[in-house]
């Protein structure tokens, strides 16, 4: 049996009205999770939910109430007991009646039933799409952060092959005394970068940013980094124009985001010239 066969049983298993062995064929499909099924049948509950609202509605005369309150007026105060009817006798409609509430529960409890059932087989699937959706997001994230080193590393090496490269070496021996920051700089393109290994990573607020100090002592902010699990980290920057001749480099610890003037202490210091 296919999707196209099972949905158009789907209304008679609402109703209530499907074989046994047909029935428990379905119920076992619906559980197995097929998505078609499972919208067959919301549609199918929708059309069994709204066969009662498309009657039109029978609005009673207006003397009803009047002859209605009339009859029980004037009826004896103790009725007759009335011999019960034998099924053959009950009329058409009370057989109907017996026939139809029964089956009409049974089909709303069906109705209820499998939500659940299908609420929890698919509960399983949001949370491992969701978990999936996560874990793609912070794949692409961690992939953004390796070109962006990718980019990094090209430029440095791109440096390297100047024959006019210029190494400054900048001491930490007073506060960092096992770690290494230095300054790779291309005078012709004013680009270098800075490169470090065994630096201490700060406190979560701080950030490390890199100055460039002219020879009246203007110092200039050339960027913001932080340092990996092993102390590594790369800044592409350029040396600053219109400031007058640079002498120094330092390093400071700063609040994150960096700051226009430094205020921490001077990690990293050498000289240019």
């Amino acid at each position: 049996m296919n999707c196209d066969q099972r949905r158009e049983l789907l209304p008679l298993y609402v109703a209530g009205g499907l074989e046994p062995g047909d029935e428990a064929e379905l119920r076992r499909h619906l559980a197995s999770g097929c998505v078609t099924c499972a919208a067959n049948l919301a549609e199918a509950d929708a059309t069994f939910a709204s066969i009662s609202l498309s009657l039109d509605p029978v609005i009673p005369p207006p003397d009803l109430k009047k002859r209605v309150m009339a009859r029980v007026t004037s009826a004896p105060a103790v009725a007759a007991a009335k011999p019960r009817l034998t099924a053959e006798q009950e009329p058409i409609s009370i057989k109907l009646f017996r026939y139809f509430i029964p089956t009409a529960i049974a089909a709303c409890l069906a109705v209820v039933i499998t939500h659940f059932v299908l609420t929890r087989q698919f509960e399983p699937v949001r949370m491992r799409e969701q978990a999936s959706r996560e874990m793609l997001s912070a794949q692409n994230l961690q992939i953004q952060n390796l070109a962006g080193q990718l980019t990094q590393h090209e430029q440095v090496i791109e440096a390297l092959r100047s024959k006019n490269l210029k190494l400054v070496e900048l001491d930490g021996k007073k506060l960092q005394p096992g770690a290494t920051a230095r300054v790779v700089m291309e005078p012709n393109s004013a680009k270098c970068a800075l490169i470090t290994c065994g630096v201490n990573q700060l406190a979560a607020g701080k950030t490390y940013e890199l100055w460039f100090i002219t020879v009246d002592g203007k110092r200039v902010p050339a960027g913001t980094f932080n340092v990996d699990a092993s102390g590594e980290a790369m800044l592409n920057t350029k040396m600053p124009d219109n400031v007058g001749r640079v002498q120094f480099a330092a390093v400071t610890d700063e609040p994150m985001g960096g700051v226009p003037q430094p205020t921490g202490q001077v990690q990293f210091l050498g000289s240019i010239e």
